[in-house]
């Protein structure tokens, strides 16, 4: 994840929240093959494409519900810009949620509880069919009231322990604790032997080295853990230790800022191990292409700097992100987190088409709890029925493994969507 280069420490809640939830664990699957055409992360002509001409909603509106920290040192503005850019392209040119143009209320919080809370009931006095959920520190607030109206919470990613485990929530990516532990797997798979996870000296490391330790001793690996001050972060003295402790493989969980700080700190102390950035991006256009190549990421989707190795679908609705922001004057954005915010909305609706009539909170809600296997052209098919992890609100399961090119492109080391291993 990203932060401007002066907010280094502003969502480092966020990434540390999200792995709250109880752990568990599966194991690997495939899911969609990818395809090796060509490609670039801007559209030829800087064009937008559109799916077919006419294709402008132009029936009732449907209110939609946008809970978003938008204030505060957790505040994360460039998911505005990809949210905004995503409900025009749907509006103008897919045809809206079946017709209907999206009418997204949004409710800015500033990460406190009692903000979340006070969206809720917004949206429970606004009708709302269903609520996206952004990035939204205090979003667990929002539940027992958005359950008393029926209301369906969807997005990309949960945030916070109840989102995890909330039934009434629907996610597009796996549950939150499998993503230290599809780290650790990676590094296994790398053939890492004396593992290190580095991440910031938060309240939450406990929990999130017990799911690391466990994850190691199930692969045979040496397991040390190092962490550094969230408020001044010394990578250096970090990647020392990992160094002094004979780490040949180091994953964190971090925002971007830190990952660059980070391998920064490696290069200049000629660390030559195995290093695995989390869902870091920008360490491309901080350090520049060549630099960065040979580092690894994961995600649960297909994203900006692996378009060119993305299957057919998931690489249309890359060259349509990568146009409207060309179209916005956004170039530079392109790789960064306002992809996130796009691809929240897209998968969101993409979700919401299911629904047959008219869209009321009951009936999207039954729609959303009767989903099996359904179309994601940028991660796994999703199904809500029944649920991937049991008790757990993702819907998916799979992770796609990068390794950083020379070119700047992200490639997949296979083919496949994996799972913990367990």
């Amino acid at each position: 994840m990203l932060g401007g280069r002066h907010r280094t420490g502003r969502i480092a809640a966020v990434v540390l929240t999200v792995v709250l939830a109880l752990a568990a664990a599966a194991c690997t699957k495939s899911s969609k093959k990818s395809s090796s055409g060509a490609g670039s992360t801007s559209a030829t002509k800087g064009s937008v494409p559109t799916t077919a001409p006419g294709t402008k909603a132009t029936g009732t509106p449907v209110k939609i519900g946008l809970a978003n920290t938008e204030s505060g040192p957790s505040a994360i503005p460039e998911l505005k810009l990809g949210r905004d850019l995503a409900i025009k392209r749907i509006n103008d040119y897919e045809n809206g949620l079946n017709g209907h143009p999206i009418d997204l209320i949004v409710c800015a919080t500033d990460g406190t509880p009692e903000s979340s809370a006070a969206c809720a009931n917004r949206f429970v006095s606004e009708h709302v069919a269903a609520v996206i959920e952004g990035s939204e520190l205090g979003s667990d607030a929002k539940i027992p009231i958005l359950k008393d109206a029926g209301i369906a919470t969807v997005g990309t990613s949960t945030i916070g322990t109840g989102q995890s485990l909330n039934q009434d929530a629907f996610f597009w990516s796996p549950a939150a604790t499998s993503f230290p532990a599809i780290e650790v797997d990676l590094a296994a798979q790398l053939g890492v032997k004396n593992f290190t996870f580095l991440v910031p000296d938060v309240p939450q490391v406990p929990i999130l080295s017990s799911i690391v330790e466990k994850q190691t001793k199930l692969h045979g690996m040496k397991y040390n853990l190092v962490k550094f001050d969230q408020a001044a972060p010394d990578f250096a003295a970090a990647i020392a230790a990992a160094q002094s402790n004979g780490s040949d493989g180091i994953a964190t969980i971090a925002t971007d800022d830190w990952c660059t700080g980070e391998l920064r700190a490696a290069k200049s102390a000629n660390y030559t191990g195995k290093y695995i950035l989390g869902q870091c991006i920008r360490f491309v256009t901080d350090l520049g292409p060549a630099a960065a190549a040979g580092y690894y990421t994961i995600s649960p989707t297909w994203k900006p700097t692996a378009q060119r190795y993305a299957p057919a679908e998931a690489k249309t609705v890359l060259d349509e992100f990568a146009a409207m922001m060309t179209k916005a004057g956004k170039t530079k954005e392109i790789v960064g987190l306002a992809w996130l915010g796009y691809s929240s909305i897209v998968q969101s609706a993409d979700a919401l088409r299911a629904v047959e009539g008219e869209y009321t909170a009951a009936r999207v809600m039954d729609a959303l709890r009767n989903l099996s296997n359904a179309p994601n052209p940028l991660g796994e098919p999703i199904t809500c029925n029944p649920r991937p992890m049991p008790g757990f609100s993702g819907c998916t399961q799979g992770w796609l493994e990068f390794v950083q090119q020379r070119d700047g492109s992200s490639k997949p080391l296979s083919n496949e969507f994996v799972k913990v291993k367990q």
